[in-house]
């Protein structure tokens, strides 16, 4: 997923693309930890269904 974040932060540079590791920044209880990556979309500070 990494790779495509890079080419889409290429395409869009007005839009802000964040990559975090949810246990690293003690944010692991907010989200589901499957195993795999998740892109969640926001805006205007709401997540997007």
């Amino acid at each position: 997923m990494n790779n495509c974040i890079e080419i889409l932060a290429e395409q869009y540079p007005y839009i802000k693309f964040c990559r975090i590791q949810a246990s690293e920044a003690q944010l692991s209880h907010n989200f589901v930890q499957n195993g795999c990556p998740a892109l969640l979309i926001y805006r205007g500070g709401e997540l997007l269904s």
